[in-house]
């Protein structure tokens, strides 16, 4: 099986609100390229990426662009 992430780029920077608060994030879409002998596909997604903390959420689209899945950080815990 290969992968490959293909056409990765910072699109904007915005302000996100998750359920653990609001965060200025990098928006990041990319399209990731499974390969294998039984099947190939091609996945779009976004990320939301706070410098420092991390990717605070990510979206998987469909064929449509529209929402297939997602995930969000919900708590920050000191």
């Amino acid at each position: 099986m290969t992968v490959e992430v293909l056409d990765r780029k910072v699109e904007s920077q915005e302000e996100i609100n998750v359920s653990a608060g609001s965060f200025k994030a990098f928006k990041i879409s990319q399209t990731t390229k499974i390969s294998s002998k039984l099947f190939n596909r091609s996945i779009s997604s976004i990320e939301y990426f706070v410098p420092g903390f991390g990717v605070i959420k990510s979206v998987t689209l469909d064929k449509k662009g529209e929402t297939s899945s997602y995930s969000e950080l919900i708590a920050i815990k000191n």
